[in-house]
């Protein structure tokens, strides 16, 4: 006789129990409670294919997010927050804009008790106050980030793919180059390698490139010649540097994919690593 059996989801059901024995019945108490643990709410579940730095990344380096499904307490409303577009920034702020609107809030993204959480804050009295809560990370697919909160649950979704964001409409390669030969230089406003914030160790230095392909770094009684190349590998934009390898900036010899041009900030991307300069 078939006591239980697994239903669509692959959660154990109960079937057709006809008094089983005593010690049957000990058995099935048993796996039923197994069963209730392997059908948990999802926001219990601790995803491990995307590192915090990872879902660092994907956040900032989308060109704009959207809430594709919001529920609270039971109560649907994407439809209240679904108009906004999110812009997560390198500088832990995120700016929420619709139409002529514009909400700016913080965020983070933190490790606790091993799972990935993300927090948000808006001000209070803003549209988006509802918001302001740690999320913790569930999901990730093509088109978006899916976090949970109890029974709450939260949607961020792109028109692009996640995993490969499309550059910011309008920069080309060419254009890229144009911008990077600054007369005034550039300089770097953040770097993270690996998980560990470096921008201190390479903000004081003064980035000029040159149209024929050379790159100088300077800061105070100190000089570092390298060499760059801007290319497009598989429809994105990348940028290629190189520093001798026993210097200072040999960390930044890599290929960095452009994200975004935000105001006088170019980002720039590769894995977990965020490097952003500043026009000058």
């Amino acid at each position: 006789m078939q006591f239980l059996n697994k239903n669509e989801w692959g959660c154990v059901e109960i079937k057709n129990p006809e008094n089983p024995p005593f010690m049957k019945r000990i058995s099935l108490l048993f796996l039923v409670l197994m069963a209730f643990t392997a059908c948990e709410k999802e926001d219990d579940l601790n995803p491990t294919s995307m590192s915090r730095e990872d879902l660092l990344t994907t956040l900032t380096l989308s060109n704009g997010l959207r809430i594709t499904e919001f529920v609270e307490d039971g109560a649907d409303m994407t439809s209240d927050f679904n108009p906004y577009v999110f812009d997560f920034e390198t500088n832990d702020t995120v700016t929420a804009t619709k139409g002529s609107e514009t909400i700016n809030g913080t965020y983070s993204v933190f490790l606790d008790d091993g799972r990935k959480e993300l927090r948000m804050n808006f001000p209070t009295t803003s549209a988006l106050y509802e918001l302001s809560d740690d999320w913790y990370f569930i999901s990730a697919n093509e088109t978006g980030l899916r976090f949970a909160d109890g029974g709450d649950v939260l949607w961020f979704q792109t028109a692009g793919s996640i995993s490969n964001p499309p550059p910011t409409p309008g920069m080309n390669q060419a254009d890229l180059i144009a911008t990077m030969i600054s007369p005034n230089g550039l300089r770097i406003t953040k770097f993270t390698e690996d998980g560990t914030d470096m921008t201190t160790l390479f903000s004081p230095y003064l980035f000029v490139f040159q149209s024929n392909g050379s790159v100088s770094a300077s800061k105070t009684g100190e000089i570092v010649n390298g060499t760059y190349s801007v290319f497009t590998d598989d429809g994105r934009v990348e940028l290629r540097m190189s520093f001798p390898i026993n210097s200072a900036l040999s960390e930044l010899r890599d290929d960095w994919y452009f994200s975004k041009l935000n105001g006088n900030v170019l980002r720039f991307a590769d894995a977990g690593d965020v490097l952003s300069f500043e026009l000058q």
